[in-house]
């Protein structure tokens, strides 16, 4: 009983085990981020970031739908996210998408990725016409710590 008396009393002194402050957030790197990135076109499981109208590759899968294939990476926001994505073509049509828990993989460095994730788009236009059209994308996610971050970028979308 000493001994674990000794040990809880130890924790409370070196960490933040005894912090009873219900409104503090929990972070794993510091501030909450998410960055919308793109697979890498050699191995398709790479990160690479999308710069603002940067090429998003979309095709038709073997059900008809039409697809569109980015990644996130998120810093402060732990592995589990939940959030909403908007795409809006230039005609003003706009497609929504909500996932409700997306699993991240977590690196060494407190990153934490999910590559690729698909977007289902079939509705937003023609898939002829879409091709090389810039398209608007904006989102908000909620870690399961409870830190949230947006993202509001423009991309170039190419039929492959």
């Amino acid at each position: 009983m000493r001994t674990a008396c000794i040990w809880a009393c130890l924790l409370c002194v070196l960490g933040s085990a005894c912090d009873t402050d219900p409104d503090k957030k929990q972070t794993d790197a510091g501030a909450a981020s998410i960055i919308l990135g793109v697979p890498d076109i050699n191995d398709g499981t790479t990160f690479v970031p999308l710069p603002p109208g940067g090429t998003v590759v979309y095709a038709a899968s073997g059900q008809a739908a039409l697809l569109l294939q980015f990644a996130f990476r998120t810093t402060g926001m732990g592995n589990i996210i939940a959030g909403t994505m908007t795409i809006t073509a230039p005609s003003g049509n706009t497609l929504m998408r909500t996932w409700e828990r997306l699993l991240l993989y977590c690196l060494p460095n407190m990153t934490c990725e999910q590559v690729p994730v698909y977007f289902p788009i079939t509705g937003l236009a023609d898939p002829n016409v879409l091709d090389g059209q810039t398209v608007q994308l904006n989102g908000s996610f909620r870690g399961m710590n409870g830190n949230m971050a947006s993202l509001a970028t423009t991309a170039v979308l190419r039929k492959i």
